[in-house]
Formats: C-alpha cells, sequence, structure tokens
C-alpha cells in the first residue's frame, strides 16, 4: 500500500500527486458557488467573533465581546485580513473560515497518508471530513469549530510527519500550529500532550528503548506548552475573562455533582453521533463474510444495550441540533415559535437510527480485528491520545454538543479507512455515501442562511416601517448582533449585560419575527421563500404583540 510521502510538499510534478489536493479547495469553491454564502447575516454564534473583527478594524486594537467562550485571537486577525481587503461583513468572513476548512482537510488527506493509508482512501477520508454536514455547515460560518479543528489537524499532520522521520523541525512547526489553534479556542492546550507517550520511547526492532532524541523531541513540545501558558496570561491580563469564561470556570467546581453513570451516557452519545457521521466509510468496509457475520451479530446486542441505558436507540441527528433531519445549524429553533412540520427528511428518523447502530457495530467488530495486527504505529498512538484528551475536555467542560463530536472524526475517519483489508473496502458505495452528504450540506446550509436572510428581511420592513431596532425580536442571532454586540441600539439607560434579549435578558419586545403565529399577537405580515426540498418550513411570520397595540 503506497503512502504518501513529504516529497509532496517540494515537488507536484506529477499530477496523481497535485489532482488530489486541487480536488479539496475545488470542492469548496464549487460549494462557495452553490451556497451563496455572501448573504451579509450572522448565523449561531458567529456575530459574537464578529465584532471582534470589526472592532479591530474600527479601532486598529484587539477586543473580545463580553458574551465569548473563547479568545479567537487568530480568528480575529485572520478574518480581519479578509475584511481589509474585500470589505467587512458576514458573508467575507465566512469565506474566510471555508478556506481554512479547505486546509484542514488536505491536511487530513496528507495526515492518513503519513499513517499508512493509500492515496485513494486517503482522499475518501478527506471528502468524508468536507461533506459532513455539521462540519459543512460551520465551515460557512464565523464560528470557532472549523478554524480549530483544521488547525489542529495540520498540527496532528507535522506530528506524525516529525515523530516518523525524526526531524524536530516538524516538531517545532507542529508546536507553532498548536499556539495558532489554542489562539482560536483555547481547548487546544491539550493537543501538544498528545505527543507525551511518544516522548521517552521509540520503537525498534519491535522492542521499545530509550531514544537518542529524547530531548530533540521533547523541546518543541515542551516549547508550545509553554508558549501557550504565556498567552494565556496576556489574554487574560490584556483582554480579561469574559463573564462567560468566568460562569464556565465557576461551574467546574459543580463536576463532582454529576453521576458517573450521567457521564458515561453523555460520552456515549458523543461517540455514537461521531461514529454515524463516519458510517459511509464503517458500511462500505464490512462486505466480507467475516465482516459482515461479526457486524449481523454485534448490532443486535448494541441496540439492547442503548435501550437498556437510555430506554430508546437515541437518534444520530437530533433537534436543534447543527445537523438534524429538519435543517442544518439548528437556525430554526432560534427563533421564536416552533417550526411547521414534520419536514420531508424526517421518516428517515429510524433507518439513522438503524444505521448508526450498524456503525457502530461495524467499528467495534473492525476495531477487535485491528488487534491482531500487531502492535500500535507512533501516528496510532498520537491519534489515540489525541482523541482521549478531547473526550477528557469534553468531559471537563461539559461539551456534549454535536458539534464537538467533530473533534473526534480525523481518528474515527483513520480507523474506519485502517479496518478493511486491501480490496475490501467498497469504494462505489463510500463514495456514494459522501456524494449524499454533500448534497444535505450544500442545500441545508444554503437553507440556513436563506433562513436567516429572511429573518434580516423582515427585520428590515420592519425598520422600514419606523420601528426602533430596540423593540424587534429578530431571533438569537440577529436581536444578539443588533443589541448586544451594538448596545447603541438599545432603549437610553439600558445595559447589554443585562438587558439585551435573548442574550442577557427574557425581556418581550413588541415586534417578534417568528416561525409561527403565536397566542396574543396580531400577524402583520408573512416573509417566504423557495427553501431546501427538505427543510421543515420556508415562512416566518411578523408579529405584534397585542398588549403593545
Amino acid at each position: 500500500m503506497k503512502s504518501i510521502s513529504l516529497k509532496m510538499l517540494d515537488s507536484l510534478r506529477e499530477a496523481k500527486e497535485r489532482w488530489p489536493l486541487l480536488a479539496i479547495p475545488g470542492f469548496f469553491l464549487l460549494s462557495a458557488f452553490l451556497v451563496a454564502p455572501l448573504r451579509d447575516v450572522p448565523v449561531i454564534d458567529d456575530w459574537t467573533y464578529a465584532w471582534s473583527v470589526e472592532h479591530l478594524l474600527r479601532t486598529g486594537r484587539l477586543a473580545v465581546l463580553d458574551w465569548s467562550a473563547h479568545y479567537p485571537i487568530l480568528q480575529t486577525y485572520w478574518g480581519g485580513l479578509w475584511a481589509a481587503a474585500f470589505g467587512f461583513s458576514f458573508g467575507v468572513l465566512r469565506l474566510s473560515t471555508a478556506a481554512l476548512a479547505a486546509a484542514g482537510c488536505v491536511a487530513l488527506y496528507l495526515l492518513l497518508g503519513e499513517l499508512g493509508i493509500g492515496r485513494g482512501r486517503a482522499l475518501l477520508g478527506a471528502f468524508a471530513l468536507a461533506a459532513n454536514p455539521a462540519f459543512f455547515v460551520l465551515s460557512f460560518s464565523f464560528m470557532t469549530d472549523v478554524p480549530f479543528l483544521s488547525l489542529t489537524i495540520i498540527v496532528l499532520y507535522c506530528y506524525a510527519a516529525g515523530l516518523k522521520r525524526e526531524r524536530p523541525g516538524w516538531l517545532w512547526a507542529g508546536g507553532g500550529v498548536a499556539a495558532g489553534a489554542f489562539l482560536c479556542r483555547q481547548i487546544g492546550i491539550v493537543t501538544p500532550m498528545a505527543v507525551a507517550p511518544l516522548l521517552v520511547f521509540k520503537r525498534e526492532h519491535g522492542a521499545l528503548l530509550w531514544g537518542p532524541p529524547f530531548w530533540r523531541r521533547l523541546l518543541p513540545v515542551a516549547a508550545s506548552l509553554a508558549a501557550m501558558l504565556a498567552l494565556l496570561f496576556w489574554m487574560s491580563a490584556s483582554l480579561g475573562r469574559t463573564s462567560v469564561m468566568q460562569e464556565r470556570a465557576g461551574g467546574l467546581r459543580y463536576l463532582h455533582l454529576v453521576s458517573p453513570g450521567d457521564y458515561l451516557k453523555q460520552t456515549l452519545f458523543l461517540m455514537l453521533q461521531g461514529i454515524f457521521y463516519a458510517s459511509p466509510l464503517l458500511l462500505a468496509g464490512i462486505w466480507s463474510r467475516r465482516r459482515l457475520l461479526t457486524t449481523a451479530a454485534l448490532a443486535p446486542a448494541i441496540a439492547g444495550f442503548l435501550w437498556l441505558c437510555f430506554g430508546k436507540i437515541p437518534s444520530p441527528l437530533p433537534l436543534g441540533g447543527m445537523w438534524s433531519l429538519t435543517e442544518l445549524a439548528g437556525v430554526r429553533w432560534l427563533v421564536r415559535g416552533t417550526p411547521a412540520g414534520p419536514g420531508v427528511a424526517e421518516v428517515f428518523d429510524w433507518p439513522a437510527r438503524a444505521l448508526m447502530v450498524v456503525a457502530a457495530a461495524a467499528l467495534i467488530g473492525g476495531v477487535a480485528s485491528l488487534r491482531t495486527r500487531g502492535p500500535l504505529g507512533r501516528g496510532e498512538v498520537l491519534l489515540l491520545a489525541y482523541g482521549l484528551l478531547q473526550l477528557g475536555m469534553i468531559n471537563a467542560l461539559w461539551l456534549f454538543y454535536d458539534r464537538y463530536a467533530l473533534a473526534l472524526l480525523p481518528v474515527l475517519i483513520y480507523v474506519a479507512l485502517k479496518i478493511p483489508g486491501p480490496g475490501s473496502l467498497r469504494r462505489g458505495a463510500a463514495w456514494g455515501g459522501v456524494v449524499l452528504l454533500a448534497f444535505v450540506s450544500v442545500s441545508g446550509t444554503w437553507d440556513a442562511l436563506r433562513f436567516n436572510e429572511a429573518c434580516a428581511e423582515a427585520f428590515r420592513g420592519l425598520r422600514e416601517r419606523g420601528v426602533p431596532a430596540a423593540e424587534i425580536d429578530a431571533g438569537y442571532s440577529l436581536t444578539g448582533w443588533t443589541l448586544y454586540a451594538h448596545p447603541e441600539n438599545l432603549p437610553p439607560g439600558d445595559d447589554p449585560r443585562r438587558d439585551a434579549p435573548w442574550v442577557t435578558s427574557g425581556k418581550e419586545l413588541p415586534y417578534i419575527i417568528a416561525n409561527s403565529p403565536l397566542p396574543g399577537c396580531e400577524v402583520l405580515g408573512e416573509v417566504t421563500w423557495r427553501g431546501s426540498w427538505w427543510a421543515v418550513s420556508n415562512r416566518l411570520y411578523v408579529l405584534k404583540r397585542l398588549a403593545h397595540g
């Protein structure tokens, strides 16, 4: 099985090496034309981080909004470069994230090659990440998830390459990029620790020996950790701790009140979502008699175990998540009123649950077979340690949301590609699953952006009627950007730290943009659009509270 070497980075003369590295950015470029990302509307929480870019361009100084859970330093400067070149807008910031998403998927392709995955399978694995609906929709936002994950994958590639060849320069490069990932999300401080199991020992002729290059491997990792600690001190001292950071830090004292059983259940569910994300690869690798029999035997046992744990087989695509059977990004649940339903795709709820169970059976059976193929290599230990560290941070900070399962996806993709023996992976079936994911991703992302644009259209309509911005509830994202990030729009005397609707206040505003008519409200108008065929609704209502009329 031919692996990808570092020579690819020195010379791309061979078309067979060049075209995969062009295909991945080409996918995101084509997708950008299809999803129409230049709509100037916020998505989910990205208005929080967009404010830092806007403030940087306006004042030349770095600042973090008090609603931020991270110090998005690198992302602010990266977005600022794009905004300085093309003008500030959410659309431009969205493109800056998509560029990092493409870089991360290219890095995954190279990482898989370093770990011994053949070129064709490595490209399949990179596209399995690129086309994943949760990853894709976040790639067309200014959220911190994708920049952090993409930079982390680059770190893992640098570490894997450096450890494989005993080249400290690659470890130093990985440490530098790790500091960049840390400057997107501070949980990145654990990434260099994934090298710890490989620092003291190196494998030679099947034996574990004290490695003479120990210090050459230790110094770059220790330096990156020291740099992150120094940066954390600087950020805390110069930018201060936001109220969200203080709330999370304070919540750590109560973690012992959560039972181990609850932790295990939440972790199990997050793992199941990650396994579902990798299902096209896992299911394409079971088509040998032995694997089919093993999977068929394990699936009922896994279903029964889940029923005992949860009282049901949980859905891998719950409502309100980044990826559900009604929409992507959960945008409809960030606006008042219940969306019209059920959606067309909701008939696939139980098939999705069954797919998750079968994919879990395929993974467990496949991993058991891998244990007969000899000890783990250094790259595999690196990935395993990274995955365990991510799970540790998720548990410590209670980050049990589907978008945090994306951090586990590179590990699951590698395992899914490693399990099948040569020739046993049905690549046609795997590519078919990836194409289906790409369709969901493109259509769902277009729908999410169009939905938020419809909210903005309704908001502008009310403003043209003379309604003050402070009296319009346009949903979490738009209201947060209009009233919390720009408190000059609040009524005189109001403080965004306590009076911003949706963010710091439950105050009811006179005018509402909602998914459905609400009790005690008069319908002033409707906004409709031609939506995605599988999304749950394509209609918004403009309402006025009768109590204020």
